[in-house]
């Protein structure tokens, strides 16, 4: 019989608390489970994220996911994601973010890694920012996102791999087929991209603002044409001298 299991907490520091709650079954067989999170802050995460990500993030995730897994070959995996917010997100200085959003919000998601299909009913982005900017040295601050490894892993003799098992394995990867993505909408509210690029002798900058984009019916492994409209407005910021900073 499977074993029924349930739980709920508060998770977090005394400044940045969120909820938890999850139930589900499970036994040696596979696995059901139901999670909802609430204002569950970034904050306490950044401890896991330094050795992949180099600048501050913060923000508060909320969801309610439905995971299922069954053991077996390649351990199938399916994710009813009902709804996954995250809102207040902001990559790098709090005060001047390199990346930042009011809400990023998903619906409706389906992702079955057996049947390889990952479907969202609708992806929404309100208030999205980015900053790029590149030096007088050609680094771009997205560069510096990823946190660098202290040393370089060590090569590694690989051993070689028999004619058999070789095209067995080529066989089962060409089977597998590739992953069929689709959405059902997309909507943009509120963007703004700033770009400025001082490598050239006379530095270069560019604002895009109050970026409104909505597309709906979008499939990757289709040709058929997926309706959009896209809007925003283009200004160049002035210097202290009257060109581009």
């Amino acid at each position: 019989a499977p074993v029924v299991f349930k739980g709920a907490g508060v998770l977090g520091s005394a400044e940045e608390r969120g909820k938890l709650a999850f139930s589900g079954q499970g036994n040696a067989a596979g696995a059901k489970v139901d999670v909802r999170l609430e204002a569950m802050p970034l904050g306490p995460a950044r401890p896991y994220l330094r050795g992949a990500l180099e600048p501050p993030l913060v923000g508060q995730l909320t969801a309610d996911v439905n995971v299922e897994w069954q053991a077996g070959a390649g351990a199938p995996l399916k994710i009813d994601a009902r709804r996954v917010a995250l809102a207040g997100l902001a990559l790098g200085d709090a005060k001047a973010p390199e990346l930042a959003a009011e809400t990023i919000e998903v619906r409706d998601a389906r992702i079955d890694t057996s049947a390889r299909t990952a479907a969202l009913g609708s992806l929404r982005l309100v208030g999205p920012r980015l900053r790029l900017d590149r030096d007088a040295d050609g680094h771009w601050n997205f560069a510096r996102w990823q946190a660098s490894a202290a040393s370089p892993p060590a090569a590694r003799a690989e051993a070689p791999v028999p004619p058999a098992e070789s095209a067995s394995a080529g066989a089962s990867a060409a089977g597998s087929g590739p992953w069929r993505v689709a959405l059902g909408q997309l909507a943009l509210d509120k963007g703004r991209v700033a770009f400025s690029d001082r490598l050239p002798a006379a530095a270069a900058a560019l604002e895009l603002t109050d970026i409104g984009a909505e597309v709906k019916s979008l499939a990757l492994d289709t040709t058929a044409p997926a309706p959009f409209q896209l809007s925003m407005k283009v200004g160049v910021p002035a210097g202290p001298g009257g060109r581009a900073a």
